[in-house]
């Protein structure tokens, strides 16, 4: 009688042992997983293994749409991880090292999604695995998120790096003019008094490199007002041509001085646009100043302007020495200056272009660049066109 107590009271423990252990399965929101009989073919894919109903939905499956066999979860890992979510196995099984890995899998949707897995062998007393039981869970969005941090640090060390070059090369472009200037003055004061024409001459090259250093020092302020977000830009109809007509004239005159062929080809004669007239102005010279600076004596500029049915486009195409491959994706970023491919004869701090696209871009519109190295550069500025008060329509001429 007491044998059998005895008996019923193991079993009646168990059973509460079973039901706590299918209770706790049923209940957390990692995936389980148990291999009994391990043999020393470890992976044979035909090894059954007990999956969760949780571990099988976490991969996207019904319980009997996932078979429980080892090939079930080798086929789904992840290319890349295979060789090390089965190196750790084995480690565990054959060395006892702790068994404590993040791998990817392909969910039932083909979806790649990330998992941490733990466990832990019981073995005989001749060291063998007997057993294996473990978890398994979802831990993409944390990858996720780490990842975007490491993203997020390894840009702020780029932009550490670039800020410090882009100090470097501002000390440079004015201690360059600021130094000549000081040349200039210091060799017109020795001696004794000169001819008027020769302070002249030296005058007018002082108030050449002092414009050089304003035109630097209020791109800083610019630059500096738009990531305080202090610009505040007018916001008038402007017949959009007229103001291209102003810089394509200035265009003109430097590209005369430079002996380049300079065309123009303005076919937007109703464009009006809301905006800014000087920031655009100011936008478009940057544009037209680089077409000059980089295009050599004997080069063609090509201005091009052209309206649609939404909006008024303005292309620059020049046949200058062009931007590096390299350095094309870039060309835009606030502290990045092309040099590494371009002669550094070329002068300039690399804040034009950032200048123009933030105008471009707080007036709604686009600008993109291509670039052949060696052989030329296209602009092309995008921009909105206003609508007619009275009729809801564009007011430009449509081309299809």
């Amino acid at each position: 009688y007491r044998n059998e107590q005895r008996r019923a009271e193991a079993e009646a423990a168990l059973r509460a042992s079973l039901e706590r252990f299918d209770m706790a399965v049923k209940g957390s929101q990692d995936g389980i997983w148990d291999a009994w009989a391990v043999s020393t073919d470890y992976f044979h894919p035909d090894n059954p293994v007990y999956y969760s109903p949780r571990f099988k939905e976490l991969l996207g499956y019904e319980d009997e749409e996932f078979p429980n066999v080892v090939g079930s979860w080798i086929s789904h890992l992840y290319p890349e991880d295979r060789d090390c979510a089965i190196h750790a196995l084995v480690d565990h099984l054959q060395h006892r090292v702790p068994y404590n890995i993040e791998y990817r899998m392909f969910t039932k949707s083909g979806e790649v999604r990330w998992f941490a897995g733990r466990g832990q062998a019981i073995w005989d007393d001749h060291g063998r695995p007997i057993r294996i039981s473990g978890s398994f869970r979802d831990i993409t969005d944390r990858k996720r998120t780490e990842e975007a941090l490491q993203e997020a640090n390894r840009q702020l060390r780029a932009l550490d790096r670039l800020r410090t070059q882009f100090f470097a090369d501002i000390s440079h472009e004015l201690r360059t003019p600021l130094t000549v200037i000081r040349g200039e003055a210091e060799v017109t004061l020795r001696g004794g008094i000169k001819p008027v024409h020769e302070y002249r001459a030296t005058l007018e090259r002082i108030v050449e490199l002092t414009k050089d250093v304003n035109t630097l020092v209020e791109d800083l302020l610019f630059l500096a007002r738009t990531e305080a977000g202090s610009i505040q830009l007018q916001r008038d109809r402007l017949h959009f041509q007229s103001l291209v007509q102003e810089c394509a004239q200035a265009g003109g005159i430097l590209a005369q001085r430079k002996t380049l062929t300079w065309s123009v080809a303005l076919r937007a004669p109703e464009a009006v646009v809301t905006g800014d007239p000087h920031r655009l102005k100011q936008a478009l010279m940057i544009v037209i100043d680089n077409a000059v600076k980089y295009t050599e004596p004997g080069g063609t500029l090509t201005l091009d302007l052209l309206a649609h049915a939404s909006w008024v486009e303005f292309t620059l195409t020049d046949t200058g020495i062009g931007i590096h491959p390299d350095d094309l994706p870039h060309v835009f970023e606030r502290f990045y200056r092309v040099t590494r491919h371009h002669m550094d004869i070329l002068s300039g701090a690399g804040l034009g272009l950032p200048i123009a696209k933030w105008i471009i871009d707080a007036h709604g519109g686009s600008i993109d660049i291509q670039s052949e190295f060696q052989k030329g550069t296209s602009v092309r500025i995008r921009l909105p066109l206003t609508e007619d008060e009275h009729t809801g329509e564009h007011d430009a001429h449509f081309v299809d």
